[in-house]
């Protein structure tokens, strides 16, 4: 049995340890502001719901030199927005008031019929048929209703019969929103707010509607020389797949949602299988794996002007969250040795 001194003195060595570790991140965080690869980075890690580890470098705007909180901070999160939106889709599945395999049509039958019948978990798993976003519609700068913002692909083909492909596209999740307007017979955001936000403590995340913030970051992308601002868009027509913006700290809050409440998200976090190969994606979730093999669900998100990272280890009781005001940086190495740091300096290397 080891004595009190060596108890306190293996304590002090492992907090020396994460120190140093904590400290790697933290120049890893500054590198990528001092060299003007983002203009604002924020990052939280929550383990078994105490947050662990909370940084912020740089500004949310470039002009006016204001500092970036993970607190008050609002970052466009993109598709970051689809875990929350499935949150709120499965509370109404666990209610009894939408069924995973009905028909699109028994929700909304004026909808046009393609190919073939759809599905609800067709749309929320991405097999569905549905095309992606093109650069038009990304840089959409109408204030198109979610219903409006339809117009954009109902009359199309799908590119294949439904549930016998996958094609990740963000129209599966602005007609889940319609759905779940009809169920409630209430605007989708005001669903999102009622039984899901506020409920889970996320009062800073909102639908993002092009306006003039005091919080807001200013969203910008990378040009040869440096950052710039970009155009103004607006987001409100898919906001259940790419239309919040949020802080570091309610996205964290959320992750930590995902683990108290797997129960509720069962069905939502089971990996789908097309023709028996795995698209490493369940219902709104990413349900995959990291470099390391470690097993995680959530998402990553990469807006005009926002990139987001939502990393949640359900084996380790772990939520990583990294938010920025820019495009993808495509720094994937630099945010892996974040990751493999989180890990190492909680010692949960081997979990």
């Amino acid at each position: 049995m080891p004595s009190i001194y060596q108890v306190i003195a293996s304590f002090f060595k492992r907090e020396q340890k994460k120190e140093v570790g904590f400290l790697r991140i933290h120049q890893l965080l500054k590198e990528l502001v001092g060299k003007e690869v983002v203009p604002g980075i924020g990052m939280m890690v929550s383990h078994k719901s105490e947050t662990v580890f909370s940084a912020n470098y740089g500004y949310k705007n470039l002009k006016s030199k204001e500092l970036v909180c993970n607190e008050e901070t609002l970052f466009r999160i993109a598709s970051v927005s689809k875990p929350i939106s499935a949150f709120g889709l499965a509370k109404l599945v666990s209610e009894g008031k939408i069924n995973l395999k009905d028909s699109l049509y028994i929700y909304l039958p004026d909808f046009p019929k393609n190919l073939a019948d759809i599905r609800i978990e067709q749309l929320a798993n991405h097999t569905s048929g549905f095309r992606a976003n093109t650069n038009k519609e990304f840089f959409n700068d109408k204030p198109l209703s979610i219903q409006e913002g339809l117009a954009f692909i109902k009359k199309e083909n799908l590119l294949f019969e439904p549930g016998t492909d996958y094609n990740y596209s963000s129209y599966n999740w602005n007609v889940l929103s319609a759905v779940i307007e009809e169920v409630i017979q209430k605007p989708f955001e005001v669903f999102m707010e009622k039984e899901v936000l506020h409920p889970l403590k996320m009062m800073n995340t909102i639908p993002d509607k092009n306006e003039s913030l005091e919080n807001q970051a200013t969203p910008y992308k990378k040009i040869r020389g440096g950052l710039k601002e970009t155009r103004a868009v607006h987001n409100f027509y898919k906001l259940a797949g790419g239309g919040y913006l949020s802080t570091v700290a309610d996205i964290t809050r959320f992750g930590n949602a995902v683990l108290k409440n797997k129960n509720l998200l069962r069905d939502f976090l089971k990996q789908q299988f097309v023709k028996g190969v795995n698209t490493y994606y369940g219902l709104g979730f990413q349900v995959t794996e990291d470099n390391k093999g470690r097993k995680y669900v959530g998402h990553e998100g990469n807006g005009l002007g926002g990139y987001a990272m939502l990393y949640v280890y359900p084996d380790s009781d772990l939520v990583i969250t990294i938010l920025m005001n820019c495009s993808n940086p495509n720094k994937r190495d630099v945010f892996t040795e974040i990751v493999d740091t989180v890990f190492n300096e909680l010692d949960l290397s081997n979990i």
